[in-house]
């Protein structure tokens, strides 16, 4: 216990990390003030509820959604995933495991990067949705918010009656998901730097690189196993099936490359 609170507290000292968090928290603040210029002098009865002008639902700007595709798993690596690269470069590891075994080294870290992750991530996604809670109606004003669900339905989104019926519970599914996803990246990307320490940049794209490796079996083989949807709650006929093999399978590699990495010589 000892040692992981030591590696929780060097992970929140990095520079990295303070920036990543204030990035993550600025995209979140971003938004919501993208969207309160958006209805600014619209009629009540236009203006729709706040579960879908959060950050998750992200349905009237495109940025939100980019954002997270593309930048997510780059600023989460960016946060964590080096911190044994750092080490191992300056020659600290060999110290480190002079006083306790390498395994119990890396997987304290791997801990502390769970935590840490979610903290990155977790805190900008209630901040945004507090502020959209402050701001707009919790049920809407919105006129047409019946048909639009109807259509929703129609269209076999995933957790639909969820959305339908618990809109404030889906939210929260979804922040899961994205939780999840981010702690996915951050826990490959540790993984593949015990094994590999030749380039830093290299182990900061290992989560974009494990995406658009489980995308491009997604077209191979186009069926429920590959077919992930982390990012968008409104697309049609999507499986939640993928999106979960995506995330365990991420935290499974990255815990065996961290055992295998931890044997390495040093």
């Amino acid at each position: 216990m000892g040692m992981f609170k030591e590696e929780l507290l060097k992970i929140f000292r990095r520079k990295q990390y303070i920036i990543s968090f204030f990035v993550m928290c600025i995209a979140a603040i971003g938004y919501y003030v993208c969207i309160c210029q958006r209805v600014y002098g619209w009629d009540l009865s236009m203006v729709r509820p706040a579960y879908i002008n959060n950050v998750i639902y992200a349905e009237q700007l495109a940025f939100p959604q980019q954002f997270f595709v593309m930048l997510l798993p780059i600023v989460v690596c960016i946060a964590t995933a080096d911190i044994y690269f750092e080490e191992y470069k300056k020659g600290i590891s060999n110290y480190i495991f002079l006083r306790t075994s390498s395994i119990k080294n890396l997987l304290s870290k791997l801990a502390a990067i769970v935590i840490a992750t979610v903290i990155l991530v977790a805190i900008p996604l209630a901040l945004n949705m507090i502020l959209t809670l402050i701001t707009f109606p919790i049920q809407g004003a919105y006129t047409n918010t019946e048909t639009y669900l109807s259509f929703v339905v129609k269209n076999e989104l995933q957790f639909e009656e969820l959305l339908v019926k618990e809109p404030y519970i889906n939210f929260l599914v979804y922040s899961l998901i994205r939780i999840m996803t981010a702690v996915c990246y951050a826990v490959f990307a540790f993984g593949f730097s015990t094994l590999y320490t030749e380039n830093r940049y290299i182990i900061l794209l290992s989560g974009v690189l494990y995406y658009y490796a489980f995308q491009i079996l997604g077209l191979l083989f186009p069926n429920d196993i590959f077919r992930i949807n982390i990012y968008n709650t409104n697309g049609a006929n999507q499986s939640i099936l993928g999106t979960l093999i995506f995330i365990c399978t991420g935290i499974v590699l990255g815990i065996v490359m961290t055992i295998i990495g931890s044997k390495r010589e040093l």
